[in-house]
C-alpha cells in the first residue's frame, strides 16, 4: 500500500506539473475518463476496487508521455518508462500468485484510450474526440506556469493548447511579443 500512494503521488504530481502545467480542468477530465472507462469495465468483470485501475492509469499516461526516460525498478533494474506499466502488472501477478490483476489491465486500456483519442489520432490529423468539457473549465480555469512547457511529443502540446479556451472570448488576448527582466 505504501509504494501504491508513493506511486500516485510521485507521478500524479509529476504529470500535473509538466504534462497538464497550469491545466487543471484537463488533468481532471483525464481522471474522470478513465475512471468511467474503468468503472464500466470493471462491471462487466465484477470487479469492486478500482485504485490500482486509477494508479496504472496515471502511471500508464505519465510513461507515454515520457517514454524515452530510463526508470529503476526494485534494486536497480532499468529500463524505458514506456515499460513500467507493464512491469507493474507482472510484478503485481508474480507476487498475487497466478491471479490475474485485472483491475491494473484495466486502467492501463482506460487510460490507453484516453491518450489514442487525445493525442495520438488528433496528433495524425483526426478531431480531438473527448474535448475536455466546458464546465471544467468554468470550474478549474487555467493559469499561467512560469517556466512550466509541455513535455512529451510535440502532437501532445499542440493538441492540449488549441483544446484549452482563452479567457478573452473567443480570440484571445493579443498580449505582444514580452521583454525579458534581466
Amino acid at each position: 500500500m505504501l509504494f501504491d500512494l508513493y506511486f500516485i503521488f510521485t507521478y500524479g504530481s509529476q504529470l500535473e506539473e509538466s504534462t497538464f502545467a497550469g491545466r487543471s480542468a484537463d488533468f481532471a477530465w483525464f481522471i474522470m475518463f478513465t475512471s468511467i472507462a474503468s468503472t464500466i469495465a470493471a462491471n462487466f468483470l465484477g470487479i469492486y476496487t478500482l485504485f490500482h485501475a486509477l494508479l496504472i492509469s496515471i502511471i500508464y499516461l505519465w510513461a507515454q508521455e515520457n517514454s524515452g526516460r530510463i526508470v529503476s525498478f526494485m534494486f536497480g533494474v532499468q529500463f524505458k518508462a514506456i515499460y513500467f506499466p507493464w512491469v507493474l502488472v507482472v510484478y503485481t501477478f508474480v507476487l498475487s500468485g497466478a491471479l490475474i490483476p485485472w483491475g491494473m489491465i484495466i486502467g492501463i486500456v482506460s487510460a490507453h484510450l484516453f491518450y489514442f483519442l487525445n493525442t495520438t489520432y488528433p496528433a495524425s490529423g483526426g478531431p480531438r474526440l473527448i474535448p475536455t468539457p466546458p464546465f471544467l473549465y468554468w470550474l478549474l480555469p487555467a493559469r499561467e506556469v512560469a517556466g512550466a512547457g509541455f513535455t512529451g511529443n510535440g502532437a501532445t502540446a499542440n493538441v492540449y493548447r488549441a483544446s484549452a479556451p482563452t479567457s478573452g472570448g473567443a480570440t484571445g488576448h493579443q498580449w505582444g511579443r514580452g521583454n525579458r527582466l534581466s
